[in-house]
């Protein structure tokens, strides 16, 4: 069974979030504006322990692949190293939740756990998981059982969490697979993960 999000003020980032905020993408304004809104609440943020090489390494391919120019690598990763490390706390990813980060690469059919990782870490905490990464939420649905509740895509970020200091379903909508995919699964005789 999984735990929820106790109080709305724990947020496991994904790298994905972090490169978004560092690099010029759509979405950067959007996810500036939530980590400010995060930051003046004095949220807590976590992250699992590959995080940081992630985030560098998102920076670097930007510039090898000429999205950005090599001075504006130097600025992104001073950005991480000042902005966004001092903020995000590492995590000690316990033997349990490097269990379930297995099981969660199995449920999703993927060959490696770095992405199942942040979801780990974030279920063992009962947090809030944040990414840009559409292809990982993809993956989650693709197995046709519902998108955990606690899963957030910053999609739409572009206005300030809501004023009950949870995000505005226009500032990041919550995401959910529709209820049909349950019974769907439940037709075929396949057996609900532990965390529906």
């Amino acid at each position: 069974m999984t735990t929820q999000p106790a109080s709305g003020t724990l947020i496991c980032l994904d790298a994905s979030f972090a490169g978004t905020l560092l690099l010029p993408e759509p979405l950067t304004a959007g996810a500036d504006a939530l980590w400010e809104s995060w930051a003046q609440r004095e949220w807590r943020i976590i992250a699992p322990p590959h995080f940081g090489a992630e985030v560098v390494s998102s920076v670097r391919r930007a510039s090898m692949r000429g999205r950005i120019t090599p001075e504006k690598e130097a600025v992104a990763l001073e950005a991480s190293l000042t902005r966004v490390w001092p903020t995000v706390e590492i995590v000690t990813i316990t033997p349990r939740a490097w269990r379930r980060a297995w099981e969660w690469a199995r449920e999703m059919n993927r060959a490696g756990i770095y992405d199942t990782l942040y979801l780990a870490v974030a279920e063992a905490a009962g947090a809030e998981f944040w990414t840009t990464d559409e292809n990982l939420v993809r993956a989650l649905e693709a197995g046709g059982w519902p998108l955990p509740d606690w899963v957030r895509l910053a999609t739409g970020c572009a206005s300030p969490p809501g004023e009950a200091g949870r995000p505005s379903r226009e500032a990041a909508p919550r995401l959910g697979a529709p209820r049909h995919r349950v019974r769907r699964a439940a037709q075929v005789g396949r057996p609900l993960p532990d965390w529906v």
